[in-house]
């Protein structure tokens, strides 16, 4: 989640990073973290990470069809490279 680090710290970045950062700045559920808080990097991939899964459900018709009808879920969850196990989030 190197982008949403540089986004948290204020890294300049080159190219198409700086795309995403800037696109991770206008989410709002990014912006509601408040900027003291100690844990806001874990905050914050955990936001952005919750905002891809609605972006999913909203974007794509026939995912959301789908899931109106049962026949899928989604659900977010966060991968830890360094235990190599994933921690599924509650939405």
């Amino acid at each position: 989640m190197w982008p949403i680090k540089a986004f948290v710290e204020g890294d300049e970045t080159p190219g198409h990073i700086k795309d995403i950062v800037d696109s991770i700045k206008a989410e709002a559920e990014i912006c509601a973290i408040a900027k003291d808080d100690k844990d806001r990097l874990a905050h914050c991939i955990e936001a952005n990470l919750r905002h891809v899964t609605l972006q999913l459900q909203l974007q794509s018709t026939i995912i959301r069809e789908k899931m109106e009808k049962g026949e899928l879920r989604i659900v977010t969850g966060k991968y830890d490279l360094e235990r190599g196990a994933v921690t599924l989030l509650k939405q």
